[in-house]
């Protein structure tokens, strides 16, 4: 928290310990993509105390100034594949990309999901933890693939 209220003072920014746990949480909690939306923040808004909606407008923001690279690889994949993609997005995480969450939501049978469950493994947009869980790894690729639907 004191790191992000220096950095966002050259802005004439600040924050409560509440937003900037929205925005953490926004993020992901990771560091790089953290940081990518502060940048985004000082560079659209200054002379304010920021909110969750200043967070989540900017995200989405940034999110739509990444569209061309996003579509880009989306279209990379089959629309299958990114029936798959937009199932785990509006899931948030999913335990399995063969699960019931992820058929019903694309109405592909396991069958299918299990062979693009191995085409995908090697999909950069997508990340398993070590518990299994499978999730969108970059939180603005993220936020593209709910804007789209």
């Amino acid at each position: 928290y004191p790191y992000i209220c220096r950095r966002l003072e050259v802005s004439n920014l600040s924050a409560t310990p509440v937003v900037v746990a929205h925005w953490i949480d926004v993020m992901h909690q990771i560091p790089n993509f953290i940081n990518e939306l502060g940048s985004y923040l000082m560079d659209h808004l200054k002379n304010r105390v920021l909110t969750k909606n200043d967070i989540d407008a900017i995200y989405t923001e940034a999110a739509e100034s990444k569209a061309g690279r996003y579509q880009a690889a989306l279209f990379a994949y089959s629309n299958a594949e990114r029936r798959i993609i937009h199932a785990i997005e509006k899931a948030d995480v999913v335990d399995s990309i063969t699960g019931k969450c992820v058929q019903n939501e694309t109405g592909l049978g396991s069958a299918n999901l299990s062979r693009y469950a191995k085409q995908l493994e090697a999909c950069p947009l997508l990340g398993q933890s070590l518990d299994g869980v499978w999730h969108i790894v970059d939180p603005f690729f993220k936020q593209y693939v709910k804007m789209r639907g």
